[in-house]
């Protein structure tokens, strides 16, 4: 199997061993692979084949989805969620002139239609697809991502002054190795600047210009600083970032093993410490661990309403951490999966073990999708993997008909229904990153009339069930699109 530099330094260490392991029925799709059982990688590549797949996204308008096939330069396209099955094929291609194509920079000098080891994507609800580009040490933009031909045009990058350019540097308008993204709801980009052990903020993504300045930065006490450090300010080599629906941001930092919560993160100045940490008792602490309150070089992390899921990549697990901003610091995980137990560590290619983990997302569905790098493949966890503790028995809430509605009007009307083992008290909803609203009705049978946002083409609808006893149910989403 072949890897460059960068991806032998990520896999380092890392041992895959085999193990007779019964299949776990929550895995229901994988990409990348035929089968649960096998690892292959051809060569050339394919539109079917995956090689150490660095992440995975979700377009929420198309349903498409979106894989950075790593060890192959190159970020694959495939079709919506409906029509997805076990090794299907991709549809387009970007960083390559064809799908058979796998030379970093597709074998020239980096361009606007070339990629080097991604790492890292996104697609934003502008249909934006942000690329993680870590060998070439910058962040690129794809428009109408999810109907462009393969091998497109990026029309901005970040980190460098110009597409020929590939240095790596510090400073508000540079980076160096790049590996996760997050674009929020309000025209923000969040990358984890790896190299230089920080975290930086773009404001106004569509007034940005190429080598524009980040606006804030985080684990660093300003643009110039790049020393990796631990305790409640400090980063060593964060490996992903998400956002949650209140503005929380969560860091994946990979060294210091362990997850950093940083409260309202878009108002923060630069170099403001965390306000929680997960995977060690304190912020002072960095040991690897392999228990259930422990993290082994965690490198991706997805937070789905309060749920906050980590890719553990060293302990070849992804850990479950519910109603996560209310934990304190050090919290034991409310659920594992690829393993059996919370001590157990060994990786196998199978569908109940992973093989690094390096990148977990959660789509609109509540579908988990992992990125199983040394597998070569991602799989997709359906919304049953978020079991509950075994000593509560949580409402239930059902949206009545489909999840994704296309509507004409500046209204839409959702109902639903929703039940309980003793007494329910409300079903309420969310419009995007807003407030919770009660909905109309009693809980057992609600209604919500919803006035979209004109400037949004899509908008993404929670709801949650509350009982008298504080218990949430698992919370379902709706995808409304503007035609």
């Amino acid at each position: 199997m072949k890897r460059d530099g960068w991806l032998a330094l990520l896999l380092l260490g890392v041992g895959v061993l085999s193990a007779a392991e019964r299949d776990n029925p929550l895995v229901d799709l994988v990409l990348g692979q035929a089968d649960f059982t096998t690892s292959e990688v051809p060569s050339p590549p394919t539109a079917e084949s995956l090689l150490a797949p660095g992440a995975v996204c979700v377009d929420p308008a198309s349903g498409k989805v979106f894989v950075a096939d790593t060890g192959n330069h190159r970020v694959l396209r495939y079709p919506d969620l409906a029509t997805l099955a076990d090794g299907g094929e991709a549809e387009a291609v970007f960083g390559q002139a064809s799908f058979a194509g796998d030379a970093a920079n597709a074998g020239r000098v980096p361009g606007p239609r070339t990629l080097n080891v991604p790492a890292g994507v996104f697609v934003d609800e502008a249909g934006r697809l942000w690329v993680a580009d870590t060998g070439n040490h910058r962040v690129v933009c794809f428009p109408q991502a999810a109907v462009t031909d393969s091998q497109p045009s990026a029309v901005l990058v970040l980190g460098q002054p110009d597409f020929l350019t590939a240095q790596s540097g510090v400073g508000a308008s540079r980076l160096n190795s790049p590996l996760r993204i997050w674009a929020d709801r309000n025209d923000r980009l969040w990358v984890a600047d790896t190299g230089n052990h920080r975290i930086l903020r773009f404001d106004h993504l569509a007034l940005q210009f190429n080598g524009g300045e980040a606006s804030a930065v985080l684990g660093q006490g300003d643009f110039e600083t790049n020393a990796p450090a631990s305790g409640p300010g400090g980063l060593n080599r964060p490996g992903a970032v998400a956002l949650d629906d209140e503005g929380r941001l969560w860091v994946a930092d990979t060294l210091n093993n362990r997850v950093l919560r940083f409260d309202a993160a878009a108002t923060l100045e630069d170099g403001t410490i965390a306000n929680g940490v997960i995977g060690q008792p304190d912020f002072e602490s960095t040991k690897a661990g392999n228990d259930a309150v422990s993290l082994n070089q965690p490198l991706g992390v997805s937070v789905d309403g309060g749920r906050l899921w980590v890719a553990d990549a060293f302990n070849n697990r992804v850990l479950r951490f519910d109603e996560a901003a209310e934990k304190t610091n050090g919290p034991t995980a409310d659920g594992v999966l690829g393993q059996p137990d919370f001590e157990t560590t060994s990786s196998a290619v199978t569908a109940r073990k992973l093989s690094t983990p390096v990148h977990v997302f959660t789509d609109f569905e509540e579908s988990l999708w992992v990125s199983d790098q040394t597998a070569n493949r991602v799989l997709r966890f359906g919304p049953t993997a978020a079991a509950t503790a075994p000593d509560t028995i949580p409402p239930v809430v059902r949206v009545a008909g489909s999840s994704t509605v296309v509507s004409a009007s500046s209204q839409v009307s959702i109902r639903g229904t929703a039940s309980d083992e003793t007494l329910l008290e409300e079903v309420r909803y969310q419009m995007g990153s807003g407030p919770f609203r009660p909905t109309k009705g009693r809980p057992e049978r609600w209604r919500a009339t919803v006035t979209l946002d004109p400037d949004k083409p899509v908008t993404i609808l929670t709801f949650r069930a509350t009982d008298v006893a504080g218990n949430h149910s698992r919370i379902v989403k709706v995808r409304v699109i503007r035609e």
